[in-house]
């Protein structure tokens, strides 16, 4: 990466990896909001431009019938499944009118999932106009520099002035703010004329956004949203609208994604899959209170102070679970061997959360861990886990990275290079460099060309490798994975992976408590595959059956003995 990026952080994880209650609320993609919280609207209330009539067949109209009836309930994702199935039965004259359809959900289910973190709506409302103009301005200036190509800045503008109006448009984000739904038209009027002015040629985004804000703040202040939401809005709306990982994070979403990488965090320890039904505990956290409490892998939470579960969105629970240190929240969790639903206290503090967990030996010389993600510590504790795994007898080595979404790139490289000691490890491209990383003593090497590394020195580690995945092991997680399969160092078990490889910086947008999220590189492993959105094919595919539904895929399913990737993973490592 750049010299004058030192100071920031690469992380590369992919969205919606970490499953915990306590690190949803505040991650990096906040919590999805119920259609039950949201206001109902009418289908009147949706944009002309959606309700055109095409010639369609009877099928898609009942299925196009089902996502507008979804849409004025404000049923944001049941009404894009319903359009992205329309799309694939509709005749091509008919699918300019449902990506208009499609574009207004995605407006809608970006804004709710970052209005779902209220810290958004009480840093807009705190912030001076003025700072408001400062924070646009450096959001746009720091993806003008770093992100990592050439974009169509039309069409990200067009995306963040619909997320404008989605705003204006929906009940459940604009009461957020003490707005009169009857002075709302003004403003809303006014954001749909920019809409249409939009310059056929390609404009200056900074100049052009902050002629857009200063052009609303009369009408926001006026409208009850206050006169620094345009440009706050703007700043979230049009990072969000760059690609699937570029966002800002809001106040609260940076002090715990700190936390998180850092490997601590105040909660109860548990990592929840949250499923239509209740909420499934997929792991947790070990020495955690939840863990002290009996809570396994497995269990099923029912209630959570006095409030049943079912069906609830992860900021819910969110907001059921987390709290300060040494309060109490008491949880009822039923098990599925048929014994009644069981209650506990639990006393929420300061999580340990170590990236490396379940070190074991399997067989007297097979050792076994997992790694839940890349923190800043994994390729230390990875050392210290191999370190014990050999004083117990270990000859060889299993590494669990299935449901690893990614983490901080340095680590996956740290970690590789405790099993390689020569080659490269990954090269990553930026929009004017390559910076190739290789296993040797030298480190990495710049330039805008660059040769293979072949600096030398002494891998920690010599022993049989093989790697367990799946197709939540994403991002840095497939650094790792594809090094050292690439290297031929390890065989690689179970299915094909998530397949991401970009690059996302955070840059602290100081004064402020908020920092920026962008893409700013592309990676290619060392054989150079690209397999964005592909995945990294493993040597030995598994079907795995037994993670065929939800309620199954938790890590009691995944260490059991009869799991096929386990067992597959043993056969194999016994050849090596």
């Amino acid at each position: 990466m750049h010299a004058n990026r030192s100071q920031n952080n690469l992380l590369i994880r992919s969205p919606g990896a970490n499953r915990s209650a306590d690190w949803f609320t505040h991650c990096l993609l906040p919590a999805l909001l119920t259609a039950f919280l949201l206001l109902a609207v009418h289908i009147n209330r949706l944009p002309a431009h959606l309700i055109a009539d095409d010639v369609i067949s009877e099928t898609v109209a009942t299925i196009l019938q089902q996502a507008d009836d979804a849409m004025a309930q404000n049923l944001w994702y049941e009404a894009k499944d319903d359009l992205e199935q329309a799309l694939l039965q509709s005749d091509p004259t008919a699918h300019e009118s449902i990506r208009k359809r499609l574009q207004w959900c995605h407006a809608n289910t970006s804004l709710e999932q970052r209005y779902g973190d209220q810290s958004v709506a009480q840093h807009i409302r705190a912030v001076e106009p003025a700072r408001a103009k400062t924070i646009l301005t450096q959001t746009l200036q720091l993806i003008d520099e770093n992100y990592y190509e050439e974009f169509d800045v039309k069409e990200v503008l067009e995306k963040a002035l619909l997320q404008l109006q989605a705003v204006t448009e929906n009940p459940f984000v604009y009461h957020q703010f003490a707005v009169d739904d009857r002075v709302l038209t003004p403003l809303q009027e006014r954001i749909k004329s920019l809409l249409r002015d939009l310059p056929a040629s390609d404009p200056c985004r900074t100049i052009t956004l902050l002629t857009i804000a200063q052009s609303l703040c009369n009408l926001s202040e006026e409208a009850g949203l206050g006169a620094s939401w345009p440009a706050l809005e703007l700043a979230y709306a049009f990072a969000d609208s760059l690609d699937p990982y570029s966002y800002l994070l809001s106040p609260r979403q940076c002090s715990v994604m700190y936390d998180q990488l850092e490997g601590h965090y105040v909660g109860t320890g548990l990592d929840l899959i949250f499923t239509e039904q209740f909420p499934l505990v997929f792991d947790v956290v070990p020495d955690s209170p939840a863990q002290k409490c009996g809570i396994g892998p497995g269990d099923i939470l029912i209630e959570a102070d006095g409030v049943d579960c079912r069906a609830k969105t992860p900021e819910q629970i969110g907001k059921l679970l987390i709290g300060q240190a040494q309060t109490n929240v008491t949880v009822t969790i039923k098990r599925d061997d048929g014994e009644k639903p069981l209650s506990m206290t639990i006393t929420r503090r300061l999580i340990e959360a170590p990236s490396v967990r379940y070190v074991k030996l399997l067989e007297p010389k097979i050792g076994f861990f997992r790694v839940v993600s890349f923190d800043q510590d994994t390729a230390l504790e990875m050392q210290h886990a191999v370190d014990d795994l050999k004083s117990r007898g270990a000859e060889s080595l299993l590494i669990d990275l299935r449901s690893n979404g990614g983490g901080i790139m340095s680590s996956a490289i740290d970690a590789v290079r405790l099993f390689i000691d020569h080659g490269t490890i990954v090269t990553v491209c930026t929009s004017d460099e390559k910076t190739r990383y290789v296993a040797g003593d030298d480190g990495f090497s710049r330039g805008t060309k660059t040769n293979h590394g072949t600096a030398t020195g002494s891998a920690c580690y010599k022993m049989p490798l093989v790697l367990l995945v799946d197709e939540k092991t994403a991002s840095a997680s497939e650094i790792f994975t594809a090094a050292l399969q690439d290297h031929n160092r390890a065989v690689v078990v179970g299915t094909n992976t998530l397949g991401k490889n970009v690059v996302q910086t955070i840059f602290n947008l100081k004064p402020t408590a908020a920092a920026l999220c962008i893409t700013t590189a592309r990676y290619l492993p060392p054989s150079e595959k690209d397999f964005h959105q592909y995945g990294l094919v493993p040597d030995i595919l598994v079907e795995n059956d037994l993670l065929g539904t939800e309620i199954n895929a938790s890590m009691k399913t995944y260490l059991a003995p009869e799991n096929p990737t386990l067992k597959e993973a043993i056969k194999q490592v016994k050849l090596l």
